[in-house]
């Protein structure tokens, strides 16, 4: 039996089911193939849990067509994972977002696959998927640290680490926080300061999860409404 579908596979799996037709959905269809192939060559489910089968053509065309079934009468499906209704219920209804982030996805994996992929719980996942939030947090600790040293508060809720808890001005409890969009990211992207917010960890768990992302002078506000 093959392993539950991951929000990253749901995520690539229905912007080819929003993007074709599917009374072209044949286990010859390239897109399905091509899906195929890309779960294969993903890092979200371990070699020792996938058998022959693994999300192969017939598989990936399968779960697709039962889910849209599912939708048109307004059912769930038995062997439909609830992960498809929740990403679906999030991100799902809005096509274009849904592509962008696919997109994001596929450009990103190779990178993400070489730096070390590492899989992270779902209280920390992106909406977007894993495979982008392990980009989002190596860019932040690649690049962030070096825009954060002159901030010694957090841009949301204001807490200084120093002053809270009679800390030692060298110590470091604060966290850079990427701007960038999940769907806009790139490897070689090159930043400045006005790119990354600083944050304290709780702050930061939680632009991680909200969702719209939020701009610098989105999370500015936060502060001043608080204030």
């Amino acid at each position: 039996m093959n392993p539950p579908w991951t929000r990253d596979e749901v995520i690539l799996g229905l912007d080819v089911l929003f993007s074709m037709d599917t009374k072209n959905f044949s286990v010859e269809n390239e897109a399905i193939i091509e899906l195929s192939k890309l779960l294969n060559s993903l890092p979200l489910i371990p070699l020792s849990e996938r058998d022959e089968t693994f999300r192969n053509p017939s598989g990936v065309r399968r779960q697709l067509l039962t889910f849209e079934w599912g939708l048109q009468k307004k059912k769930k499906p038995i062997h439909v994972g609830e992960i498809f209704y929740t990403v679906y219920n999030e991100i799902g209804k809005n096509k274009i977002l849904i592509s962008e982030i696919a997109q994001s996805i596929k450009r990103n994996s190779d990178f993400v696959k070489s730096i070390g992929f590492s899989y992270f719980p779902s209280t920390v996942e992106f909406p977007e998927g894993v495979i982008l939030f392990n980009l989002h947090s190596f860019l932040e600790n690649r690049h962030g640290f070096r825009f954060s040293k002159t901030c010694n508060s957090c841009s949301i809720c204001g807490l200084n680490p120093q002053t809270a808890f009679h800390l030692r001005e060298t110590a470091r409890f604060l966290d850079p926080h990427l701007l960038v969009l999940p769907q806009d990211m790139r490897p070689e992207m090159r930043f400045s300061g006005k790119d990354f917010i600083t944050v304290c960890p709780n702050c930061h768990q939680v632009l991680h999860q909200y969702r719209p992302w939020r701009s610098r002078s989105q999370c500015e506000q936060i502060l001043k409404t608080l204030g």
